[in-house]
């Protein structure tokens, strides 16, 4: 299972403190890189135990910031990181491999989870804050 429960003012404390981690840890670049991904495949590329990849992709999963797809020929979940959401994560600094997903976020402004929208308006600090 990939989700959790917890409290909204929990939540968006959890949240924005383990989108700072996964931005820290290059987590949205291994997930921009690897495409839609099981949380075990996750772990393996990202180098952390399976426990850890759950906890932290339920956590980006009910915040709205990864999305789940579908599922593998196992049945287990498919995470992908939706590409308007992928210039506020991985930092925008003109990059040529990230034209796609800065027209995406453009284009689909108005499907990017609040959260992720405030990223990348504001920076994490301003969410940190606001939490």
């Amino acid at each position: 299972m990939i989700t959790t429960t917890t409290t909204t003012a929990d939540a968006d404390v959890r949240v924005a403190a383990s989108m700072a981690r996964g931005m820290r840890c290059g987590w949205y670049r291994t997930l921009f890189e690897l495409g839609p991904v099981t949380v075990d495949a996750f772990a393996d590329e990202a180098g952390i135990g399976p426990d850890a990849a759950t906890g932290w992709i339920g956590r980006q999963v009910d915040a709205g910031v990864l999305r789940v797809v579908g599922t593998d020929a196992a049945g287990e979940p498919l995470v992908l990181l939706p590409g308007e959401h992928v210039t506020a994560l991985l930092g925008d600094r003109g990059e040529d491999e990230l034209s796609g997903a800065r027209a995406m976020a453009l284009h689909y402004r108005d499907r990017m989870a609040p959260v992720v929208r405030a990223v990348g308006d504001h920076g994490l600090r301003a969410l940190a804050e606001a939490a």
